[in-house]
């Protein structure tokens, strides 16, 4: 089951510090990329996560958050992706997913990155944190999706070349025959006045 996402800052130092619990079994899939082949830069993606119970007593389940790190050193942070929260209660031997959106920077270069994500969750005891996927992955160069302004105006301009080109041979042939046309008439000119004479 999927809960319902309402939108939330992370809670301040919790995935650094707190543990996961024994009795969560985590799942992810990637539903619109394939991290072998990496992300590109400005494009929104979903992690769906399953979680599963298989403890004795009920998780309160609070929130999933994310980051992108630097791949030589985890603790150099490049961003955090705000955390989103769920509140869903999960009871022995229940299993729910979750699906997290996130967007890298548009503006990110090209090169291998670390990319983790944390599900925040609890039982009366305790607070847990888990982090379910922790991988170098590869962002990639931003790629240009052709939208239709740009095929209207690539055919408007092919069009106006188009019309030059016509516009050019038109009045260059116009000229001709307007040329042709005075040769003639000079030529017949020349033999009709000699017409009724002794020349003739």
């Amino acid at each position: 089951a999927t809960q319902q996402q309402q939108q939330q800052q992370p809670p301040a130092g919790q995935q650094n510090v707190l543990a996961g619990s024994p009795d969560a079994d985590t799942s992810y899939i990637f539903s619109d990329v394939v991290v072998e082949e990496g992300f590109y830069p400005g494009a929104v993606s979903h992690v769906v996560l399953g979680f599963k119970n298989t403890g004795q007593r009920p998780f309160g389940f609070s929130a999933i958050g994310g980051s992108l790190y630097y791949s030589m050193d985890a603790g150099y942070v490049l961003e955090n992706y705000t955390a989103i929260k769920y509140e869903a209660t999960i009871h022995p031997g229940e299993e729910y997913s979750f699906t997290y959106p996130f967007r890298l920077h548009p503006m990110l270069n090209e090169g291998e990155y670390g990319l983790r994500f944390t599900a925040i969750y609890r039982d009366e005891f305790n607070t847990f944190a888990t982090t379910f996927f922790n991988e170098t992955v590869s962002v990639l160069e931003p790629h240009r999706d052709l939208h239709i302004t740009d095929i209207l105006q690539f055919g408007l301009i092919v069009a106006v070349i188009i019309l030059a080109i016509y516009g050019a041979f038109r009045s260059l042939s116009g000229s001709k025959k307007q040329k042709f046309s005075n040769k003639a008439v000079e030529e017949h000119s020349s033999e009709d006045w000699l017409k009724g004479t002794a020349v003739e």
